[in-house]
């Protein structure tokens, strides 16, 4: 963690344990406390039952026109409520939609998204695979069905030109780690950079190395923001990067270079609920800087 992060997770400290401080020493309650912690315990499961849609406006003078993608990843054949309706309904008008990976569990009988490709209809679809599908003893079989559905984007299968835009794609790093790096090597050698290049992967720890490859715009998962964040403090822990994850959700902007970083879609639970951290569908909006 840098020093500007451990700054950021200071101060958050600092202000909860004002709140813990206010309540024990200057209102000398602790039933009071008791009670405001199991409020906002409450509050905050509650808080993140129902699905949101996320929307952000990217601008950049390499795209030509208007256009809108869909983008969500963690479904995990369990979609928080709401979630379908949000996908049906932004679908209609949209020009891409975008799978950022585990979009099926790992422990899911016979895939459970049949619902979601009939909310999203005939689009453009884009995926690629995320940890949880790589764990799969049925994992040529859910490749086939998404080939059916999808345009599933490897090393192979990039890119994809629609319009200005070049789009490309990986599998997860556990897939194979050694293919991951040259692919990214080889993305780097291969970008036209007078189009708006977007790379869809599942992992957000390497933004360092997506940034060198030279993509515009990065769309990540895995993360799920923490899946339970804490008030003032935010994320305490997210898969691959430990505690007090660098990259939680929302985005990220380095120069003219873009990563976001969904906090996922499924209402399924890790040790414990989501909390404080309502699951998403993000709408981006893309137009061209005049």
């Amino acid at each position: 963690m840098n020093f500007k992060m451990r700054k950021i997770y200071l101060y958050k400290f600092i202000l909860f344990s004002a709140f813990i401080f206010t309540n024990v020493f200057v209102f000398k309650s602790m039933k009071l406390l008791v009670f405001e912690l199991v409020a906002i315990f409450i509050y905050g499961f509650f808080y993140s039952k129902k699905a949101k849609r996320t929307v952000i406006e990217l601008k950049s003078k390499k795209i030509r026109g208007k256009y809108k993608a869909i983008f969500f990843a963690d479904y995990h054949s369990n979609p928080a409520d709401g979630i379908n309706d949000i996908i049906k309904s932004e679908s209609e008008d949209a020009d891409f939609i975008f799978l950022g990976g585990d979009i099926v569990d790992d422990k899911a009988e016979n895939f459970k998204v049949d619902e979601l490709f009939s909310a999203i209809g005939e689009r453009k679809i884009f995926y690629v695979l995320g940890n949880h599908e790589v764990r799969r003893r049925d994992l040529s079989d859910l490749i086939n069905y998404f080939k059916n559905n999808a345009t599933y984007l490897t090393r192979k299968t990039s890119p994809v030109s629609i319009s200005n835009f070049d789009i490309y794609g990986i599998d997860d790093v556990t897939v194979n780690e050694n293919d991951f790096n040259y692919s990214l090597l080889y993305f780097k050698e291969q970008l036209d950079m007078k189009k708006f290049n977007i790379l869809l992967v599942h992992r957000p720890e390497y933004f360092e190395k997506y940034l060198e490859a030279g993509f515009d715009l990065v769309l990540t998962g895995h993360a799920h923001a923490g899946h339970a964040r804490l008030p003032f403090i935010g994320a305490i822990v997210a898969p691959g990067q430990g505690l007090f994850p660098r990259y939680q959700k929302g985005l990220y902007t380095k120069g003219e270079q873009n990563m976001f970083l969904t906090s996922g879609s499924s209402k399924k639970k890790y040790l414990v609920p989501r909390f404080f951290n309502k699951p998403e569908v993000v709408i981006i909006n893309f137009m061209e800087e005049l």
